[in-house]
């Protein structure tokens, strides 16, 4: 996953963020994230995945001499390819490992999304940072229903696993 930032300062801030496209079959069907995807085997290492993805989903560039770090792996699951649930039985998931990558960008950018994203917006650091911008999202998972912690950037919420490596990313920073 890609971390883009851009400001002068950490007060200044922001973090490029992109609404997926609803579809049938992903689990992340409109949900706020991050860029970023699954590693090809033509790719190098994740560093060339998550530039790459980046391209691809929404047509910037990323330059690795740009890139300031990784923060912390998470694991999370997802349904396994071609799973789909089956007289209500939930498919098999898998587990994954999402490694997030941050890169800094100077100039402005042009965005073109792909069919994969329907929308694509910086969020300043400063905002969900905010008491106010906290939230909770229910997230249902194995039968059990619970409050997961969110933001509410302005009607995009941003939560699970974004929310996850944001967190870890405002908690790194001054």
């Amino acid at each position: 996953m890609a971390v883009v930032l851009r400001g002068e300062t950490t007060d200044l801030a922001e973090v490029l963020l992109v609404r997926r496209a609803r579809r049938d079959g992903d689990p992340w069907s409109g949900h706020m994230a991050l860029p970023g995807g699954r590693r090809a085997h033509t790719d190098r290492d994740l560093v060339a995945t998550t530039m790459r993805e980046t391209r691809e989903e929404i047509g910037v560039e990323l330059a690795r001499e740009r890139l300031i770090g990784a923060l912390p792996p998470v694991v999370t699951v997802a349904p396994a390819r071609g799973a789909r649930a089956i007289f209500g039985v939930a498919p098999r998931v898998l587990p994954m490992l999402v490694s997030p990558f941050v890169f800094s960008v100077e100039a402005e950018l042009a965005f073109t999304p792909n069919a994969e994203v329907s929308a694509v917006r910086w969020a300043a650091l400063s905002e969900l940072r905010r008491p106010e911008r906290a939230t909770t999202r229910p997230w249902r998972m194995l039968g059990v229903r619970w409050p997961a912690p969110a933001w509410d950037l302005e009607g995009d919420v941003v939560w699970g696993l974004t929310h996850q490596m944001l967190r870890t990313l405002l908690r790194a920073l001054p």
